[in-house]
């Protein structure tokens, strides 16, 4: 390579670095990865697009994160493999596990399903079992404060097979699903030594805390969508969501947080307030709160009002 054209190669590895998505996280050496860390309060992201949202949160916004308050963030690994971009290799989510715990966040690692073909679902939930036991390694490798099997298993599948919510073939996925979350357990405590974690979009089938089982997690982590036909009807809605985490927490003797509390795009302010509001004041404190998204279309919170009252929310948690 002669001189011109070794100039030239480098004038464009300097552009492409300036371009959002052509150039991957530089990598890090394992070695200089922290020990785990638990904040006193857990202060996390969750962005629910893995690539380009997710990369892109993490090689770019950190720091502003880091202001906002946030203090560990979700990394989210898709199953099957191939359903996420080509671009989102095994590789690139190492780096941004790296990148994050270096930079002096915990790191939450959430595996997201997303089902395309679902023809056999047992040898689905097989496959996933693999998939999660080979993150649940990663995440020990790598220090990872949190792990949940998975996101929203039930819903996830339930929606595919065409189920309605409250008859008998939905009622056994549920018992099937929270069964399976079991199972995985003493697999994942053999390689996995962080904190575990129970993520669904429910508390037990149709709110019967009996169709679900903590036992053997650290925290559950549910979702907490913001809205409603009006405040009122959301506020009570939390008032019996919220205790219902509390009773079924303290019965199986687990911390709880708030997985997400999913703020969609165009909500009004203040039933994103008042949903804090009713978390700052629960009767058994959380040890930890998610919000959602960051820059997905469907939730961005990042550069809204809302970016600025999580991180007056945030500042009240020590």
């Amino acid at each position: 390579m002669n001189k011109q054209t070794t100039i030239l190669t480098l004038i464009l590895l300097l552009i492409l670095s300036f371009v959002p998505g052509c150039t991957q996280l530089s990598e890090q050496p394992k070695e200089s990865i922290p020990p785990r860390h638990y904040p006193p309060f857990i202060k996390a992201v969750w962005e629910p697009i893995p690539y380009p949202n997710q990369y892109e949160m993490i090689k770019y916004d950190l720091d502003r994160l880091k202001d906002d308050g946030v203090n560990t963030i979700y990394i989210v690994p898709a199953y099957p493999e191939d359903s996420a971009p080509p671009e989102y290799t095994e590789k690139m989510i190492i780096e941004e596990i790296k990148k994050a715990r270096q930079e002096g966040f915990a790191v939450f690692i959430c595996p997201e399903a997303l089902v395309e073909n679902l023809d056999n679902l047992s040898e689905f939930l097989t496959g996933l079992k693999q998939f999660v036991l080979k993150w649940a390694e990663i995440a020990e490798n790598y220090n990872a404060e949190y792990f949940a099997p998975v996101n929203e298993l039930y819903i996830v599948i339930r929606e595919k097979l065409g189920y309605g919510e409250n008859n008998s073939e939905s009622e056994r996925l549920w018992r099937q699903i929270d069964a399976w979350h079991q199972e995985i357990l003493p697999a994942i405590r053999e390689v996995y030594t962080g904190k575990m974690c129970y993520k669904p979009a429910s508390i037990g089938f149709n709110s019967d805390p009996s169709t679900i089982t903590l036992t053997g997690y650290d925290i559950f982590a549910p979702n907490m969508p913001v809205g409603g036909l009006s405040i009122d009807e959301f506020e009570k809605w939390l008032d019996f969501f919220i205790s219902l985490i509390i009773n079924v927490s303290q019965r199986d003797n687990v911390e709880w947080m708030v997985g997400e509390y999913w703020i969609p795009a165009g909500i009004p302010i203040s039933f994103v307030q008042a949903g804090l509001n009713k978390i700052k004041n629960a009767t058994i404190p959380p040890v930890g709160f998610a919000f959602g998204g960051w820059t997905c279309k469907d939730g961005p919170v990042k550069g809204t009002s809302s970016e600025q009252i999580i991180k007056e929310f945030f500042e009240t948690w020590k």
